[in-house]
């Protein structure tokens, strides 16, 4: 099929496959990554992987990219939990403004 030049919105041109590698964010604790648990996450993973702790999202250190990544991973060490508790709505709420629609936490 010959291509027509216009964007399918997934950045391929008509006719052409789209690029199966994803965007991923991935996001651990502090503790997560003194736990190693962090960096198991990160060898998991395949695709364009951004890494961030979540300390520089709460604090607004990091910008989040709107509608870019199709899927987030959270890893919070469960010791944590209760000191986190009031940065979860920033940590959401930047999680939520970087995924893609029907993106994948």
């Amino acid at each position: 099929m010959a291509s027509n030049g216009l964007s399918n919105g997934h950045g391929a041109l008509d006719g052409e496959p789209k690029s199966s590698v994803q965007n991923i964010l991935a996001v651990g604790s502090l503790g997560s990554a003194r736990d190693s648990s962090y960096y198991a996450l990160l060898s998991y993973l395949d695709g364009n992987i951004d890494r961030y702790m979540i300390d520089r999202i709460v604090e607004g250190a990091v910008e989040p990219r709107p509608e870019y990544y199709h899927k987030a991973y959270l890893i919070i060490a469960p010791s944590e939990f209760t000191a986190l508790a009031d940065g979860l709505p920033t940590l959401f709420g930047f999680i939520a403004q970087s995924l893609v629609p029907l993106g994948e936490v």
